[in-house]
């Protein structure tokens, strides 16, 4: 079994990406390399970035005007770019912060699914999160979805879900899952799109996890907010976090 780290970035988040990578460089073991997406009209300030870090390859796409789009499109088809097996998801605003292989987020050699209900207290206070519920169901066509799957990064799936979770978007829109992406990014979750089919269709096949174990299994990563802005504070942090990457 090879894995490959996935990261899909952009020009804006290129700081970002930076401390991102110093970390995978320096706690990211036993993954066969790091593979990082942006689209063509960023190639110039994230290619020398990307060149910079071990084990990196930088992969192009070609831009669609929607760039927000584009980014849930590379990640619902990462199996496009490179023949791994398994795929570990970071966003360019995650760091690690421990040593992380493949296994960290797997139990039993099943992916963890870690998934938290609508209806419970954390996310039915949350609206942005709430409201995930019906376009997830709406865009997998399956009504009737409890479990929300994007609250803790970073995520991990075998290479034949993305497949699955494609066609399963054709089949109920009847256009090809990029069209349908391109058309509704804005409510479109990715992340919730492969986690509910995992543990509805495929539940025999992931550790389905509860968010109340969260302390049971730390991530071993921290997640910030690249569209708030680098502040020298988060910089600061970064910094600490990411010393001796090339120790």
């Amino acid at each position: 079994m090879n894995t490959d780290l996935f990261i899909r970035t952009y020009t804006k988040d290129a700081k970002w990406l930076v401390y991102c990578l110093r970390s995978v460089e320096k706690f990211a073991q036993g993954f066969r390399q790091t593979v990082v997406v942006c689209g063509e009209n960023d190639a110039s300030v994230i290619g020398p970035i990307v060149r910079d870090c071990p084990g990196a390859v930088l992969k192009l796409d070609k831009p669609s005007g929607n760039g927000y789009a584009d980014q849930l499109t590379s990640k619902l088809s990462c199996d496009k770019y490179t023949d791994a097996d398994y795929f570990l998801h970071i966003d360019d605003d995650c760091v690690l912060t421990h040593v992380t292989k493949p296994g960290t987020h797997m139990t039993g050699g099943k992916a963890d699914v870690w998934y938290d209900f609508y209806e419970g207290p954390s996310i039915k206070g949350c609206l942005g999160a709430y409201n995930r519920k019906p376009e997830t169901e709406r865009a997998l066509g399956v009504p009737n979805i409890e479990v929300e799957t994007t609250r803790r990064f970073p995520f991990i799936y075998p290479r034949w879900l993305y497949a699955e979770t494609q066609k399963q978007i054709e089949k109920a829109h009847g256009t090809s899952f990029r069209e349908y992406i391109l058309k509704n990014s804005g409510p479109f979750s990715e992340f919730n799109a492969l986690g509910a089919l995992a543990y509805y269709r495929f539940p025999d096949k992931y550790c389905l996890r509860p968010m109340s174990d969260y302390t049971k299994k730390p991530p071993g990563l921290l997640q910030f907010w690249s569209h708030s802005g680098l502040t020298p504070g988060e910089e600061s942090v970064l910094q600490q976090i990411t010393a001796g990457y090339r120790a």
